[in-house]
């Protein structure tokens, strides 16, 4: 073999290498340009699914919100409460409950009112809760007990949260004398939790 003859072989083989690497170096590059077009695919469909899952979390839920709050709303609604004129008469509602019920010092606490979320709800109105604490006392237990039953009859709708009763002074003849004479002796002291609910004309 000649020297010509071989540096075309060699030239050959050299073009022969170079197309192999060219076309080596533009499968590779296929490749990885399919790859990232199937990993951005893969992506946007984990992204959809998320925010699909997402979607149904939130809709279970406010299901659960609804459900829950059902018999409060219907309770609420068949009340006739639409004004919020209840609000500012909450006070005056009670202290004719503490002059029945013979409630000394009576002290209440209102937390700021916040909107509830409530099925069947009418886009012209909002339900409304507060929390409402009374440190009161009175003369016996039973005219607590008696308050605390008539608490519901307020306007709107209650629930009772919590009721702690303290004793402050033991009953004996000079203390019932006192009474007897028309003398408001606080015997028994109580804390009274409870929300109250109703309805505002937007």
């Amino acid at each position: 073999m000649t020297i010509s003859q071989l540096k075309k072989k060699v030239t050959v083989q050299l073009i022969v290498y170079l197309l192999l690497s060219v076309g080596l170096i533009g499968l590779l590059t296929y490749i990885v340009v399919y790859n990232q077009k199937v990993y951005n695919k893969n992506q946007n469909i984990i992204n959809e699914i998320r925010s699909i899952n997402l979607r149904i979390t939130e809709v279970q839920k406010k299901e659960v919100v609804l459900s829950k709050n059902l018999d409060l709303w219907k309770k609420i609604s068949s009340s006739n409460l639409h004004s919020s004129r209840y609000i500012a008469n909450l006070n005056f509602e009670l202290s004719k409950l503490y002059k029945k019920y013979y409630i000394l010092e009576p002290e209440i606490s209102i937390s700021i009112p916040e909107e509830v979320e409530l099925h069947n709800k009418s886009e012209h109105t909002k339900v409304i809760k507060s929390e409402v604490t009374l440190n009161l006392s009175s003369i016996s237990d039973k005219h607590i007990f008696l308050f605390l039953q008539s608490v519901p009859s307020l306007p709107g709708y209650v629930m009772i949260k919590s009721l702690i009763l303290n004793k402050e002074k033991n009953i004996d003849a000079a203390t019932m004398n006192q009474i007897l004479n028309g003398n408001m002796i606080e015997i028994v002291r109580a804390n009274i939790v409870f929300d109250w609910y109703t309805i505002l004309s937007r």
